[in-house]
């Protein structure tokens, strides 16, 4: 597979069983995380593009998630490239506005129409998926991505309770389905009418409250990612990946300690993740949707026959 890490990551694969889930990498392409709040891009033109490449060389499909604000600086050509392996979604406009749930309708709906708009007029295609900011939608934001004809939200990460001064809640996913659902405006982040299917992110109960995803890899090894992974039994793993985890971070560079720890200087950690998950099926949001609305529709059936088998 032509791997360039060392064997001794690898090695700790031996052996490995894990759950044959399908798999998805779902990445979300934003500013560099920087404590200073300036903004920068380095994650996008310098970390996305070797990332992209093992997913290309190896035909894996997975989940772009596109914060527009960065979208000039993207490897337009390398994305053209990626044809159908590649299922777009939306990660709206402006990311430092963080918590879309804490602003207005009216607020909430320009920036996600700005940025949908963005992504249609750049690559001919409307996105089909959206993740809001720190997974910080709501119903209102629901009620806005149905209008606009989305299919999926991606913005729930089942076990996350976070609370502004450790007093107000901005979002709490504690309760939330770890398996894709359907729901509406009304009963989000829980299931309910079929207006969008929702497929969060997948949780990892080694790290409360965070994501399954390749911060974790980078900060924990492989044999911790192992460890998490093998914790979680759903239909589906997404595996959440930021741009601004691609690029190494210096003392000196204006990011929090725990982002260099999340981030790596090279793909090789990343494409050893890939190898030792060959015997899954890589799937993206594309394949998803299909596949869960099969589902439901099986079980519309398999009601229908049994409430005909009572009469």
């Amino acid at each position: 597979m032509g791997r360039t890490s060392s064997p001794d990551s690898i090695d700790l694969w031996i052996g490995l069983t894990l759950a044959a889930s399908p798999v998805c990498f779902t990445i979300d392409v934003e500013r560099d995380f920087r404590s200073d709040g300036k903004f920068g891009v380095r994650g996008v033109t310098e970390g996305l593009p070797s990332l992209l490449d093992v997913l290309k060389n190896r035909a894996i499909p997975f989940d772009l998630m596109v914060s527009t604000e960065v979208a000039p600086f993207l490897p337009q050509s390398d994305l053209w490239r990626m044809g159908d392996l590649m299922s777009l979604g939306c990660h709206g406009n402006n990311h430092a506005l963080a918590y879309l749930n804490r602003l207005s309708s009216a607020t909430q709906e320009r920036d996600i129409r700005v940025a949908t708009e963005i992504i249609r007029r750049t690559y001919n295609r409307a996105p089909l998926s959206f993740r809001a900011p720190n997974f910080s939608a709501n119903g209102r934001t629901i009620r806005i991505l149905k209008s606009l004809g989305y299919a999926v939200d991606s913005s729930v990460l089942p076990g996350r309770w976070v609370k502004k001064w450790k007093v107000f809640p901005l979002v709490d996913h504690r309760d939330a389905p770890e398996d894709p659902y359907f729901t509406d405006a009304a009963h989000f982040p829980h299931p309910g009418l079929p207006e969008i299917l929702e497929i969060p992110v997948t949780r990892n109960r080694a790290l409360p409250g965070g994501p399954l995803g390749l911060g974790y890899l980078h900060s924990h090894g492989v044999d911790a990612f192992r460890a998490a992974w093998n914790l979680n039994s759903s239909r589906y793993t997404l595996i959440l990946g930021h741009s601004w985890e691609m690029v190494p971070w210096g003392r000196d560079d204006p990011v929090a300690p725990w982002v260099r720890k999340a981030s790596a200087s090279g793909p090789a950690l990343f494409a050893d993740l890939v190898e030792a998950l060959g015997e899954h099926t890589f799937v993206n949001s594309e394949t998803i949707v299909a596949a869960e609305q099969t589902r439901r529709l099986t079980q519309l059936d398999t009601a229908s026959e049994d409430r005909r088998l009572q009469e």
